[in-house]
């Protein structure tokens, strides 16, 4: 398991220079070292370990668990990355304890809290890009899925309006709406975010389909009235955002079931895709309830 976090300590990636001038000359001295000595110290802890130390580890492992600098993480990945800076710090302070490292006693133990903190930092700014770029494309739809796409299936003579500023079209599977994005309609959607980092976020969210094996999202598709295919992103909004659940649903004045607002794609008239439901008159718009799905999407999708 690899974890990144941001190096932005006082010098880079260091607290402590240690009579180095700079970050660059300490870390050059650190290659340096150990290009030449390596392995002395990990030897020497393992046959500590092994000859001289019959604690109970297991017992150990648990009590370092449960310290505050490691015990805030709820469940899931975090539960198991928490765990594994734990265990760092755990040999971090043997290694203290057995004459190794030269550190005051609880260092280690600091210095794997403070990383574990910063991957619970890092990790809830990627997840809010993530429910960024889902909310965004999303909102995208919201506004334009009836004037900026059509059905793909429909020859353009056979449509009552012309279609201007076209961002893609639109096709019905069994069980919702998969809205072909055209690469320019892509990259506006996506506007304001990295172009790659927007299609990967689409991606883990269940969005777009996983790339080819030349790393691309397009997709070649036929499109009634165009000539061979067109390469498109295909974008299915997951049905954990289009279903409403219950806390979206109200009883109108007159007595009729209605949603407060009507997701994309799910609208009442097939020719356009967002027809109108009862809406009540305090009802947050289509857009504020996508948003707020998208982001209990993303956290749900996190867990585990």
């Amino acid at each position: 398991m690899l974890f990144i976090v941001r190096a932005a300590r006082a010098y880079g990636a260091f607290d402590n220079l240690h009579g180095s001038p700079d970050g660059a000359t300490f870390a050059n001295a650190i290659r340096q070292a150990t290009t030449v000595h390596y392995g002395h110290a990990g030897r020497a802890f393992l046959e500590r370990l092994e000859t001289q130390d019959n604690r109970d580890w297991s017992a150990n492992f648990e009590r370092t668990k449960a310290l505050p600098i490691f015990s805030q993480a709820a469940e899931g990945q975090a539960k198991r990355v928490s765990a594994r800076f734990a265990l760092y710090g755990m040999a971090g302070e043997l290694a203290t304890e057995y004459g190794l490292t030269g550190w005051p006693p609880g260092d280690a133990a600091k210095a794997a809290g403070e990383y574990f903190r910063l991957w619970l930092d890092e990790r809830g700014h990627r997840n809010d890009e993530k429910r960024k770029i889902i909310e965004q494309v999303c909102g995208f739809i919201d506004r334009h899925g009836d004037a900026r796409f059509s059905n793909a299936k429909e020859r353009p003579s056979d449509r009552s309006s012309i279609i201007r500023d076209r961002a893609g079209w639109w096709q019905d599977t069994d069980d919702r709406r998969v809205y072909l994005f055209s690469s320019e309609g892509m990259r506006e959607a996506l506007k304001g975010n990295d172009f790659s980092s927007g299609l990967d976020a689409l991606q883990a969210a269940g969005m777009l389909p996983a790339p080819n094996p030349r790393g691309k999202h397009l997709k070649s598709k036929r499109i009634t009235g165009r000539k061979g295919t067109v390469n498109v992103y295909p974008i299915t909004i997951p049905a954990e955002i289009t279903e409403p659940p219950e806390s979206h649903l109200e009883v109108s004045v007159g007595g009729v079931g209605g949603f407060r607002g009507t997701p994309p794609g799910h609208g009442g008239n097939s020719s356009h895709p967002q027809g109108d439901r009862p809406i009540t008159p305090d009802a947050p718009s289509r857009t504020a309830l996508l948003q707020q799905d998208a982001h209990d999407y993303v956290i749900a999708k996190q867990g585990g």
